[in-house]
């Protein structure tokens, strides 16, 4: 019997574990989303990188297991990396994991399909032990890998001794030999948002004219949320602006990577964790779900607006009345128009949502942008629901209301609705 809380187009593992994306890019016109994977049992255990393939973002292929822990520098996981192209040379820039050890900087070259992969005979190429200051690490793994002046650039998630967070700065002529360059970027846990005392899986890319930094913040195992910091780069020095939730789902939606596709626009996904006991996901066979591919712009005020991409209303079916929007598998679209203090509520799968206007206009109590005109898109995919409030995403897991009918209620506000089925990917 099939698990009803599988998504049907949300990349998920053929069976096993799935947490962060790795490796996103597109190669020859093809994207290509790595991750992390234990293809044997549906928990986080000996982690390897599976590999899966698409031509439109929607309609996912599963590859071979890329990388296995086989190795001394790897020998208890393939942690999460990058993939570059080093001359041509398809190249796995990802975190050898030893317990009991700081992570390290490993290498794997690929074939031209990207299908087979050889690790590098002189991995590690970083350790913590290789002429680091005394910064005193408790975390260092994860890495941001780009090409800038002629030279290879890294940034590597890092937690310090005193609480705080931060991304480190490398730099190499040829992704074997690296030198550290700077602390690009840090802060102390119980900032507002509370940047934990780890940053995991950090990311910069330029964006409509401004750069970005984003990261997932993380303290004692707790996946508090994903977080973007706007600002300048140049030279080692990263300038913020202003730091923002990625997500009002808190953990929900967590270690993000993104690239830049062949048509200009900047990509993010996503992992989802499951909100259930292990013992139900070993039951199940499976744990972890990608989110939506999201397309990224800038606001005007330097916020980040997120959107599922344009290919992912191709798999939409027959439409919907507004009187019968009922499944586990839903694209749904609501124009509000709030009044001062007007409000309107629905509960879709077994997760229930609030958007309201007071002063402000709010969704499940945190600010969204609009002047009490909102547009929300509601994306459900059996226990996955993917909420976008005029671009601002709110992510939740459920395992309840399997079935069940969408509900809404207005007050004091203006709604239409229309709706879809939506097919497998």
């Amino acid at each position: 019997m099939r698990d009803p809380h599988r998504p049907t187009f949300h990349l998920v593992p053929p069976s096993g574990w799935l947490n962060d994306p790795n490796g996103l890019g597109q190669w020859d016109g093809v994207h290509h989303a790595f991750y992390q994977h234990n293809p044997d049992e549906a928990r986080h255990d000996r982690i390897a990188w599976g590999h899966a393939t698409s031509d439109d973002l929607v309609h996912w292929r599963h590859e071979p297991v890329a990388l296995r822990p086989d190795t001394p520098a790897d020998a208890d996981g393939c942690w999460s990396g990058v993939l570059v192209d080093d001359g041509g040379t398809p190249t796995l820039v990802y975190s050898g994991h030893r317990e009991g050890e700081l992570q390290q900087a490993c290498l794997a070259l690929g074939s031209a399909d990207l299908r087979t992969w050889r690790k590098h005979d002189g991995n590690p190429v970083l350790t913590a032990h290789d002429d680091l200051p005394d910064l005193d690490l408790t975390v260092l793994r994860d890495h941001c890998v780009w090409r800038e002046d002629g030279r290879w650039r890294m940034l590597m998630g890092a937690g310090f001794g005193d609480g705080s967070g931060g991304a480190l700065l490398f730099d190499s002529p040829d992704l074997r030999s690296w030198t550290y360059a700077a602390t690009l970027a840090s802060s102390a846990r119980r900032a507002e948002p509370d940047t934990g005392s780890a940053w995991e899986c950090p990311d910069l890319f330029g964006l409509d004219g401004r750069h970005v930094l984003t990261f997932s913040a993380w303290h004692d195992d707790d996946l508090i949320h994903a977080l973007a910091w706007t600002g300048h780069y140049e030279g080692d020095a990263f300038t913020p602006d202003a730091l923002h939730r990625l997500d009002l789902g808190g953990g929900a939606f967590y270690a993000p990577q993104s690239y830049r596709d062949d048509s200009g626009r900047r990509i993010m996904l996503g992992w989802l964790p499951e909100a259930r006991p292990e013992a139900d996901c070993l039951e199940a066979g499976w744990a972890g779900v990608m989110s939506l591919p999201r397309e990224l712009t800038l606001r005007a005020d330097g916020t980040i607006h997120q959107q599922p991409v344009a290919e992912v209303a191709t798999l939409r079916g027959a439409e919907l009345s507004g009187d019968d929007i009922a499944g586990d598998a839903l694209d749904v679209e609501l124009r509000v128009t709030l009044e001062e203090g007007g409000s309107v509520r629905w509960r879709v799968r077994g997760a229930a949502y609030e958007l309201r206007r007071d002063g402000a206009t709010t969704l499940n109590g945190e600010p969204v942008p609009g002047d009490g005109q909102v547009d929300v898109r509601v994306v459900v995919d059996h226990s996955v629901v993917e909420v976008f409030a005029n671009g601002t995403p709110l992510t939740t897991r459920s395992y309840t209301g399997i079935g069940e009918p969408l509900s809404l209620e207005a007050e004091r506000a203006d709604v239409t609705v229309r709706a879809w089925e939506m097919g497998p990917a």
